[in-house]
């Protein structure tokens, strides 16, 4: 349910860019997600398995779900079993995990445009692996081209095919796979197909739609 989006959790809490921890959270996902899912506010109407609706925070419950299976923080796992395995060096959960030429190279997130353009600062959110990733376009295509031959080093083709058809946490039309996302400052977007084709599509801005 939790990867399907049918867990009948809400998307998101009621934080926002004015609430966000600076440049990292401040809680491990336990500490955050355990209090917060006990509010019956952020369960929604649907009961478990009977509606899809996205979930950001039901994302972070599915990392959590990873972390107690693997004895490993998430973003350690993802980074042993992933990253390094890919060759994606310049991606990491925390800011604090970049090297300091890497911070550096970070995009800084702006709202608005032209006179009215205002530089944020770098910022995530308690319930990070709903979208707090850094990451370059290449990196990202290394993830992509991993998908489209078949899941090595890191899934086997199995894992990629149950993925794709069910799917997870992706959307699937017509032999096309891709996922979006949105925030403060930031616009990202990555697609590939059964062809061999993909893109990315990263902004440090906004952009609807």
């Amino acid at each position: 349910h939790l990867v399907l989006h049918t867990s009948g959790i809400v998307s998101d809490s009621d934080a926002d860019y004015d609430t966000y921890p600076k440049p990292d959270p401040n809680n491990d996902l336990d500490a955050y997600l355990r209090p917060l899912l006990a509010q019956q506010k952020y369960w929604g109407d649907a009961k478990p398995g009977t509606a899809k609706s996205y979930s950001n925070l039901g994302v972070a419950l599915a990392a959590l779900v990873v972390e107690r299976v693997t004895g490993k923080p998430f973003n350690t796992y993802c980074n042993e079993n992933i990253f390094t395995p890919l060759g994606m060096n310049d991606t990491r959960w925390f800011f604090k995990e970049l090297g300091p030429a890497q911070q550096d190279r970070v995009a800084i997130p702006y709202e608005g445009a032209g006179d009215a353009r205002v530089r944020l600062l770098h910022y995530g959110f308690e319930d990070w692996p709903s979208g707090q990733l850094r990451s370059t376009a290449v990196d990202y295509a290394r993830l992509l081209a991993m998908l489209m031959a078949g899941g090595a080093p890191v899934l086997s083709q199995t894992s990629v095919g149950t993925f794709e058809t069910v799917p997870l946490l992706i959307e699937a039309e017509g032999g096309t796979f891709n996922h979006s996302g949105g925030e403060a400052g930031v616009t990202a977007f990555g697609q590939y197909n059964k062809g061999g084709a993909g893109y990315v599509f990263l902004v440090n801005n906004e952009i609807a739609d």
